[in-house]
This record gives C-alpha cells, structure tokens and sequence, in this order.
C-alpha cells in the first residue's frame, strides 16, 4: 500500500473516531435530558395529593429513566468504537514506526 492510500485511511479512521465522540456527546446530552425530566416527575409526584395523577408521574418519571438507560447503552456501544477506531489508529502508527526505524538502520 502506497504512502497516500495509508494517509488516506487513517483520516477515514480519525473521521470515524470523530463521528462516534460526536454521537457520545449527543447520547450523553439526550441521558441528562431525560434524567432531568425523571426528577421533575418524581418532583411533581411528591406534591401532588390526588393519587392517580401521583402515580401517572411516577410513571412518566420511570419512562423517562428507562430511555436514559436505553441511551446509555448507546452511547456506551459509541465509546467502544471509538476505542476501536483508536487502537487500529495506534496499531497502524505502531507498524510504520517499525518500518521507518527499519530503513534507517539499513
């Protein structure tokens, strides 16, 4: 593989690596949204003294928690490929250190 082509993908992967950082950020945004309008609901159960609409809050509140949740694992799965992305990125620098250091020697 000639020198452009490798330089060509390790941009690829630091795009790929970038577009999962911004899907993180998104998904942690979207869990501290979503945790915030648990506690308003739980916020708003505690006051309230008619218990249906108590209860219609704490259900509001679980959903809200359930979706922070499900946007955890998401991000969590993001995280991982940014890892990913980074050690193939490593890897990559890894090998071309070793092949320049073996040409220096010759």
């Amino acid at each position: 593989m000639d020198k452009q082509a490798l330089n060509e993908l390790r941009i690829v992967r630091a795009g790929a690596a970038l577009l999962y950082a911004n899907r993180v950020k998104q998904s942690g945004n979207k869990v501290v949204r979503s945790t915030r309008a648990a506690e308003h609901d739980f916020s708003q159960a505690k006051k309230n003294e008619n218990i249906e609409k108590k209860i219609n809050h704490m259900l509001d509140g679980l959903e809200s928690l359930a979706g922070a949740i499900e946007d955890t694992r998401v991000m969590l799965g993001d995280m991982t490929a940014i890892s990913v992305v980074s050690v193939l990125l490593a890897e990559r620098s890894k090998k071309q250190i070793q092949q320049l250091t073996r040409g220096k020697k010759r």
